[in-house]
């Protein structure tokens, strides 16, 4: 096969002037080809091609992910290298290339749409605000150099996300960020990790061979190298399909792959059991028994006060749905622990669904004063008023399995949605009687619940 010179080899791939072309990369073979055939590698030589390849209307992007801000490490806007590939690192040394925000998932942007990506302000990896969003938008074509799919398909955990598998869940970091302004602030960004207890192993072979089967990937060798295209949107299809329908099975392997979940009476009935039959129930190992089920969970402190942990199950936007359970008293079975039970089997619920219209919040309190719990609510929301969000409805338990609703609104010139499903009994006269609970007293308040989520979809 005859060599082609560096800066020839926009024009031997499918690019067409105008596309949007996201790069990723590792070029260590053909830098060494290259110069086997008597050549010097020229990086910016390959940038430059790319970019005559897009022309003025289309946009170029690489990768200049950098996974330390999950160690804690600072991020630096002009100064953190990336760690997805020598391209990347080229672009960010080019004037004509501009980094987006993100401190896990940055990109360097070329061409006529850089304005818009580096002007996002997403702090989720892999949310609708982010550049995947973008990417599937405008058909964006993804093109590898020298990767296999499993080692360079990010675009696969955006998917992922939309669809809440079982193998991933939102973790959140917070550290020192340094802006483009040279401006220090701490920070807290999301991303979509694996399970590790769950062994997750990527195997997208199958999946690979499909999507060129179907002319949705093609792959060229070009001075013994693999390049491969792929139209993101396009692709999007066949991931849900196996996610869907196949359990993920061409994407990846783990534990509990083809397990079936149990039912949420089951679930709900088996959490009370659980935590009356543990000797632990102090807020610090309900805090942890909870991460176990939820994932997302992350614990915080508000005032100094009190202690309380969340979960953010994302949505198509970011009006709020806020769930609140309390845990000061766990065996109090009728209130606090019913209602830690039903908000877990919930937020699973939610997690399940495959369109979510609103963002849900999960916010489980330790009450050790009344006020304390009380400014914290009002600080929820409060921030949801700010996002234009009003109306609130509240869920409350009742004795012997009984459901009631109190409806409370707050308006706003906006009028958006907004509910706050507050699990704490109206009563509490159960004491630590675990013959209290059922799995039928549990059902009922889960699928009064349910319906409230139901309606706002």
């Amino acid at each position: 096969m005859d060599y082609i010179e560096i800066s020839n080899i926009g024009k031997q791939l499918p690019i067409s002037g105008g596309d949007t072309v996201f790069v990723s990369s590792n070029i260590s073979v053909l830098a060494k080809n290259t110069e086997k055939n008597g050549k010097k590698f020229d990086p910016d030589g390959l940038i430059d091609s790319l970019i005559d390849a897009v022309g003025k209307n289309g946009t170029l992007i690489f990768s200049t992910y950098n996974w330390d801000f999950c160690k804690g490490i600072a991020f630096d806007y002009k100064k953190t290298p990336g760690q997805s590939g020598f391209l990347g690192n080229t672009a960010l040394r080019r004037s004509d290339f501009k980094r987006t925000k993100h401190p896990i998932y940055s990109f360097a942007v070329y061409g006529k749409d850089q304005g818009y990506l580096c002007g996002l302000g997403n702090t989720d990896s892999f949310a609708s605000d982010s550049p995947f969003q973008y990417f599937y938008d405008n058909h964006a074509k993804s093109l590898s150099i020298g990767l296999a799919l499993n080692d360079y398909y990010t675009f696969s955990h955006f998917i992922e996300q939309k669809l809440t598998v079982p193998f991933r869940f939102i973790k959140y970091f917070e550290g020192d960020y340094t802006d483009d302004n040279n401006f220090v602030s701490k920070r807290r960004y999301s991303m979509y990790v694996r399970h590790l207890e769950r062994d997750v192993v990527a195997e997208n072979k199958e999946l690979y061979a499909i999507l060129l089967k179907n002319g949705v990937a093609c792959q060229y060798i070009i001075n013994g190298v693999t390049f491969t295209a792929v139209d993101m949107h396009k692709s999007y299809e066949y991931y849900v399909k196996d996610i869907t329908e196949n359990n993920s099975k061409f994407i990846v392997s783990y534990k509990g792959q083809f397990e079936k979940e149990p039912e949420p009476p089951e679930i709900m009935y088996k959490i009370c059991r659980d935590i009356l039959n543990s000797n632990k129930n102090s807020p610090a190992d309900i805090f942890a028994y909870l991460n176990g089920l939820i994932p997302e969970l992350t614990v915080l402190n508000y005032n100094g006060e009190i202690n309380y942990a969340e979960a953010v199950i994302l949505g198509e936007n970011a009006h709020e749905i806020i769930f609140t359970a309390y845990i000061s008293h766990p065996s109090v079975t009728e209130s606090e622990l019913s209602g830690i039970a039903v908000a877990v089997a919930l937020a699973k619920y939610i997690k399940s669904l495959m369109k979510r219209r609103h963002t849900y919040k999960f916010v489980f309190v330790e009450v050790q004063h009344y006020s304390s719990s009380t400014c914290l609510c009002e600080k929820h929301c409060d921030e949801a008023i700010q996002n234009k969000q009003s109306g609130l409805p509240r869920l409350r338990r009742g004795n012997n399995g009984q459901c009631k609703v109190e409806q409370l609104y707050k308006e706003t010139e906006h009028s958006k949605e907004y509910l706050l499903a507050d699990f704490v009994s109206a009563y509490a006269g159960s004491e630590d009687n675990p013959d209290f609970i059922s799995e039928k007293s549990l059902a009922g308040i889960f699928e009064l619940a349910k319906r409230c989520v139901d309606s706002f979809n």
